[in-house]
């Protein structure tokens, strides 16, 4: 009976303790997802054991650094090889992940995309249409926390052909 008891209050322990991408995705949407900023005790170090991917989800082909997106396209990232503690950012005048948290800039879920629709109006004139993703992960509290090379792509303006 002990046993069991201390099993239940070890569980219930559990379900409070949540992951750093769970805090950057809801209590520290504030914080910087930058290098060199302290997490889990450590330093944000630059690292490209891991490669940040955004695809078009309709082929899964990959977008380069420097690359146009027509603003129709259906955009998705993905960090390989996955890593289950992950946080994708995007900055850009305003563009989100759908589903996104954080006012949409931010995302622990991989293969989440990313809402081009505020570059599809027409009735505004967009001047920066620069986009720019990164990601955070961690294998475990001892590894630290690590960022991925950005990715940077700008976005069409409507009926500008590719």
């Amino acid at each position: 009976m002990m046993a069991t008891n201390i099993c239940l209050a070890f569980l219930a322990f559990l379900t409070v303790v949540q992951s750093f991408a769970t805090h950057f995705t809801s209590d520290y949407c504030d914080r910087p997802m930058e290098a060199g900023v302290m997490v889990m005790g450590k330093p944000i170090e630059w690292s490209e054991e891991k490669k940040l991917s955004v695809y078009l989800k309709t082929t899964t082909n990959e977008i380069m650094n420097g690359t146009f997106v027509d603003p129709i396209s259906i955009l998705a990232v993905r960090l390989i090889p996955k890593s289950f503690q992950v946080v994708f950012e995007i900055r850009g005048a305003g563009i989100k992940f759908r589903k996104g948290s954080c006012h949409g800039r931010r995302t622990n879920s991989n293969d989440a995309e990313i809402d081009l629709s505020y570059f599809r109006r027409n009735d505004i004139n967009i001047l920066d249409r620069n986009v720019t993703i990164h990601a955070i992960w961690a294998k475990s509290y001892s590894g630290g926390v690590k960022m991925s090379t950005p990715i940077v792509f700008e976005v069409l303006a409507n009926n500008v052909e590719l």
